[in-house]
């Protein structure tokens, strides 16, 4: 698992009256055998940049720091499928960031779930260090009931 890699490429503006951004995800497979990429989780964080040297109320101090206002955090779920040995696999998501925040989004690879050519399921996570981690078969079956590891 050592070989297989998932990042997010440049957010693009697809729609201007809607704000509908388009994020690329990437999913490379390095190996000598096939992949099954059962999941890809991403997190997109809106910003903008709203209230801009405001005032908290009821105080006269300016707040010099609220121009860096982020948004909610939104979860994209997507699931590649089969990548091919030597393959780069590109899966689009639209997003749609609404009115208030016009820049684009940043979006980061949070979770990864393959399954090898052996049947075994691993899990990469960018919090964790090291390689990836094989889950078990009780979290396996657990993962398939409750819909997340």
């Amino acid at each position: 698992m050592s070989k297989v890699g998932a990042w997010v490429g440049e957010p693009d503006l697809e729609d201007e009256e809607t704000l509908t951004w388009g994020i690329p995800v990437a999913v490379r497979n390095g190996s000598e055998l096939p992949v099954q990429v059962d999941a890809v989780n991403a997190a997109i964080r809106r910003w903008g940049y709203d209230d801009v040297l405001a005032a908290p109320e009821g105080t006269t101090k300016v707040d010099y720091y609220a121009e860096k206002r982020f948004g909610a955090r939104d979860e994209a779920h997507l699931a590649p499928g089969t990548v091919a040995p030597g393959e780069t696999v590109i899966v689009r998501h639209s997003y749609q960031a609404g009115a208030a925040f016009d820049q684009s989004p940043m979006v980061s690879v949070t979770r990864v779930v393959i399954t090898d050519a052996a049947g075994y399921q691993w899990e990469m996570r960018s919090g964790r260090a090291g390689p990836a981690r094989r889950v078990r078969q009780w979290r396996r079956w657990w993962w398939k009931r409750h819909g997340s590891l």
